[in-house]
């Protein structure tokens, strides 16, 4: 008889929730913003449609906490700019007293989610908190719990280094330089003189 247990199969993660009557802090709807941004920034750009159904009912929440858009509704008639208002709008209900540096940051219009997201991270800034990056290869890149790297300027646009003015040489100075030897003959000179020691030593034996 075999004593092998049959143990029951995990279920894959799922959602658990959605943002229906959450609250969070200000840093945490900051960064669940950034998070979602780049994911609808992926659905825009990368797949070119629209979600056309965001909102607190319908944004997810893993078993982790974390943020997932809904899936695409092929039948939406609703813009890029409608996406992005409906995002912010979703964030702006999950801070019951939220501070100014935080509204602003949702205040339309937006062309693009990756906008939305650099608004929260100007926030973050304006906070005093690490910036999150938005996680889309073609944002502006920001290490974590950094500040957005710079933007390497254009070569074209750098101008010229401004070279000093090289004084004029002291005529007294410069006539005492030209009345220097040449090293080449020095060093002749030198070889000349050793010659004549070697030989007139090998003469006195």
């Amino acid at each position: 008889m075999s004593n092998q247990r049959n143990e029951p199969e995990s279920a894959p993660p799922t959602s658990e929730a959605t943002w229906e009557g959450l609250s969070a802090t200000v840093q945490q709807a900051m960064e669940w913003g950034i998070d979602l941004s780049g994911q609808l920034a992926r659905v825009h750009e990368e797949q070119d449609i629209v979600v056309g159904a965001i909102s607190a009912a319908t944004i997810a929440r893993t078993r982790f906490g974390q943020p997932s858009l809904p899936t695409p509704d092929p039948h939406a008639t609703t813009t890029v700019e409608d996406d992005v208002a409906a995002l912010a709008d979703a964030l702006r209900a999950l801070v019951a007293d939220p501070p100014d540096a935080f509204v602003d940051a949702l205040l339309p219009p937006y062309a693009t989610a990756v906008a939305l997201g650099q608004e929260l991270q100007g926030a973050q800034r304006e906070l005093g908190v690490p910036v999150a990056p938005i996680p889309y290869e073609r944002a502006p890149r920001t290490p974590l719990g950094g500040f957005p790297l710079e933007v390497p300027p254009d070569p074209a646009s750098i101008p010229p280094p401004v070279r000093e003015p090289v004084p004029p040489i002291d005529p007294d100075v410069q006539a005492g330089l030209d009345q220097r030897p040449d090293p080449r003959i020095l060093l002749v000179i030198v070889i000349a003189v050793a010659l004549v020691a070697v030989v007139a030593g090998i003469g006195w034996r």
